[in-house]
This record gives C-alpha cells, sequence and structure tokens, in this order.
C-alpha cells in the first residue's frame, strides 16, 4: 500500500540550493565587467576580475603605460595579435594609477599563443652621478633603501624615479634627483646615455621583460667638487617623508661599483659610460 506522507527534500538539498543560489547572486554582484576597445585589428575583448570595479577599470584603461603598450601591439600586428584582456589588478598612487597587472591572450605570426601575463608600470629614469674630487678622485653617489621585493636591508642603487606620462625624461630625472640626493641640477646638465646609443630605437634599457613593460632612461651627471663637499654627502638622510621614503645617502668609489652592488641601473649605466669613454662619445 502506497503511504500517504509527504516526502520532504533532504536537508543536504536544500544547502546545495542555497549554495548554488548564492554562487549565483555572487556572480552577478561580483562578476567580470567586459567591454571592447577598437583597434586597428579588430575589436578587443576587455576585462576585469571581480576586484576591479567599473571606475577602476576605466582609470586602468586610460593609464599612458597602458594605452602606450596597446600602441606598441598594434604596430606590430604582423607578430602580436591581441584577442583578449583580463585586468587582475589595478594600484592606485593617491588618485593616480600606479600599476595595472594583466593577463593578454597574444598570438604569433604563426598562430601560437605567446605568454601574455604583463605587469605595466611604464618608464623609469635612473642617474648615474658621478663627483669628481680636486685630486681627480671619483666617487658615484648610492641611495641606500630597505628593499620590500629583494628583502635587501639597506639596499645600494642608483638614484632613481617613475615617469609622469609627459615624455619629459630630463625634467622627471633632475626633480628626482633633488628630492633623492638634494642635489639641484637642470635637464640641460643631464646626459641622456640611452638616447645617445640607441637613439630612437629603444626607449631604454629594459630590466624585466620577462612580465614587465618598464624601460629605464639612464642618465649621466658629473661635477667637480671639494672633497669635503664630497664627503658630507655620506650618510646624509633623503626622501620624500609623505610619499614614506627613508633614503640614505652612499659614497662608493668609482672603480669599484662594479661589485660593490649588484643593481642592474648601476651595472648597465657603468657600461655604457665606460662604451662611451671609450669610444671618445663622452
Amino acid at each position: 500500500m502506497e503511504s500517504d506522507e509527504l516526502q520532504f527534500p533532504s536537508r543536504n538539498f536544500f544547502l546545495q540550493c542555497v549554495c548554488l543560489l548564492s554562487a549565483f547572486l555572487l556572480g552577478l554582484v561580483l562578476g567580470r565587467r567586459r567591454r571592447r576597445l577598437a583597434s586597428s585589428a579588430g575589436p578587443v575583448l576587455v576585462e576585469a576580475e571581480a576586484n576591479v570595479s567599473p571606475a577602476l577599470l576605466e582609470q586602468a584603461l586610460s593609464f599612458v603605460p597602458f594605452q602606450d603598450w596597446l600602441r606598441k601591439l598594434q604596430r606590430h600586428r604582423d607578430s602580436f595579435r591581441l584577442q583578449r584582456v583580463t585586468v587582475q589588478s589595478v594600484d592606485m598612487f593617491g588618485k593616480k594609477v600606479g600599476f595595472v597587472k594583466l593577463k593578454s591572450e597574444v598570438y604569433d605570426r604563426d598562430g601560437d599563443p605567446l605568454a601574455g601575463i604583463c605587469f605595466l608600470r611604464g618608464g623609469s629614469v635612473a642617474v648615474l652621478v658621478i663627483l669628481e674630487s680636486e685630486s681627480g678622485k671619483e666617487y658615484c653617489l648610492q641611495v641606500r633603501i630597505d628593499n620590500v621585493c629583494t628583502v635587501q636591508p639597506q639596499y645600494m642603487a642608483l638614484p632613481a624615479g617613475m615617469l609622469d606620462g609627459n615624455g619629459d625624461f630630463g625634467g622627471a630625472m633632475a626633480r628626482e634627483m633633488e628630492e633623492e640626493t638634494g642635489i639641484r641640477c637642470d635637464a640641460k646638465n643631464l646626459l641622456d646615455m640611452t638616447a645617445l646609443v640607441y637613439g630612437e630605437e629603444f626607449e631604454g634599457m629594459y630590466p624585466s621583460v620577462g612580465a614587465c613593460d618598464e624601460f629605464i632612461r639612464l642618465f649621466l651627471f658629473r661635477r667637480r667638487m671639494r672633497q669635503e663637499e664630497i664627503l658630507s654627502l655620506e650618510g646624509k638622510l633623503m626622501g620624500l617623508r609623505e610619499e614614506n621614503e627613508k633614503i640614505k645617502l652612499c659614497l662608493v668609489p668609482l672603480a669599484d661599483l662594479w661589485h660593490l652592488s649588484p643593481d642592474a641601473k648601476g651595472l648597465c649605466a657603468l657600461l655604457l659610460y665606460s662604451k662611451l669613454k671609450e669610444a671618445g662619445r663622452l
């Protein structure tokens, strides 16, 4: 005989329904934002991860390094065919975009996929500061910082800074040099060694092409100073406190820089300086 009792779904069934409904609603609220960008090679699908708001996505797409990256891909579309971009994170420096992390779907001229994870930050500037005493001894002025990325306490490197997107390399370097070393100079007193060597062929030195778009313009600044003036810079504290910069200056004999600092900017600047001198171009 059949039972007249109603059969209610199990507790597990209700839990599964709740989980599915929650996932669906979460997907609606936090789902990827999508839009299409026009390009000379056709429309490009742009997505944003859940943590990137629509407003943040718009700022990322207007970010000068992103625009530059996109223009370069379009210029070399025979070698790089861009299909899709997923913006994974956007870091703000105050009201300005500082970094954009993205994953792109790009194919080469043979239709094979290329590694497309990119950390976009744009260009930087760095300067090899050479101070010569009355006796002819040459010192290189370095900065020391506690570097979180490399976990190196008092990491020694060239004075450097990020570009602001206006293309004024010399002006940006002059400002950074004054902020980090206290030495004032005009852009005309700074020699852009990368421009002197490469002209318009390359933007600068590329320090990490495996995942980053950064290029660095390497400058040279030379000045004759009294020995006591040079030595007074040792240990001087510099940097913008409002940007949490704690920079200590240090002096290194120029002849010893190559084995005292592992800084790629310093090693590359030293090589360009040496080769330009050998070629009689300095």
